[in-house]
């Protein structure tokens, strides 16, 4: 069924390539009216009938019972606009209107800059070409956005600090879906969630690592190590690195498989490996379990490698 759709869709595709654009009244045999740009298929009999919406319906030719063609907005635009006259501020007002209601955008751009023409102050025209009253002048709405320090995201203009919140928490929930998807049962799906978890480089992913570190799953946890070796933090760092970095090593020195510490080793030499060297060196200075002491001098040696 999803290959005879397939089809059905490219070929009615390439009907409207070749046919015209043009607003038509399809009449239903059961007394039904769709209106829409109509396109017909010859080959399979079928006609395609697309709203102005983006939405589109196909029928089998025998349901229909007459096609009333009538003409596309833009032609009726582009007629109109022939007929204007180019000094008269009503009736280029009166198209500007009807063309924005009728979702013609671009032409409604087109009358806006010739009435500017003839009043450079009309309020409809400077508003259908983007500008705001600001002290008394017409300045670009998106100029103005910018003068108050705010920026365009997601089609809303909002300050930096929004888009930051806004983005941030649009990764955190991609984020909690992912780490969702590394528990089920099929390996390609996991491999999916994982390699979109490592490739994760927002800010804000390095708190989400750290808060999965605590989770009880063992294959969630090894992700969220090895996610953090990511984020590499500089200098002195802060309170919120010193308590993940005590967490990995924490972990590490718990760890039950010996093949998983690879994983912990690598995030401990690159996430915050001042931190690690301080934690390791204090465990293997007071510790009395021989294991801790082992990867204590393990770690020790790794951290030292990598400054070589």
């Amino acid at each position: 069924m999803f290959r005879l759709s397939h089809c059905l869709l490219v070929s009615m595709g390439a009907a409207l390539l070749l046919g015209p654009v043009q607003a038509d009244v399809v009449h239903l045999k059961n007394g039904e009216v769709i209106e829409g740009v109509v396109m017909e298929d010859s080959k399979t009999g079928r006609v395609e009938i697309r709203s102005g919406e983006g939405g589109s319906v196909v029928l089998p030719r025998g349901e229909i019972s007459r096609i009333e063609k009538k003409k596309a907005p833009t032609d009726e635009f582009d007629a109109r606009w022939e007929q204007v006259a180019k000094d008269d501020l009503d009736s280029l007002e009166d198209l500007i209107v009807w063309a924005r209601n009728h979702q013609l955008q671009t032409r409604a751009r087109t009358a806006a800059r010739k009435a500017l023409e003839i009043d450079s102050n009309n309020d409809l025209a400077r508003k259908i070409l983007g500008f705001v009253l600001f002290e008394n002048r017409w300045i670009l709405e998106s100029e103005l956005k910018k003068k108050k320090g705010l920026v365009r995201f997601e089609g809303e203009w909002m300050t930096e600090a929004a888009k930051v919140r806004r983005a941030g928490a649009s990764v955190t929930r991609e984020m909690e879906d992912l780490f969702n998807l590394v528990t089920n049962e099929n390996p390609h799906i996991q491999e999916y969630a994982l390699g979109k978890l490592l490739a994760e480089r927002n800010p804000v992913a390095r708190e989400l690592f750290a808060r999965y570190l605590k989770d009880e799953r063992e294959a969630i946890r090894w992700v969220a190590v090895r996610g953090l070796a990511n984020f590499p933090v500089a200098g002195a760092g802060d309170s919120a690195a010193r308590a993940t970095a005590q967490e990995i090593h924490r972990l590490s020195l718990s760890e039950k498989h010996e093949k998983s510490l690879g994983i912990y080793y690598y995030t401990l030499v690159r996430f915050y490996p001042l931190e690690s060297r301080r934690l390791a060196e204090l465990t293997a200075k007071t510790s009395t379990d021989l294991l801790e002491k082992r990867r204590c001098a393990e770690i020790l040696a790794r951290i030292e490698g990598a400054t070589r």
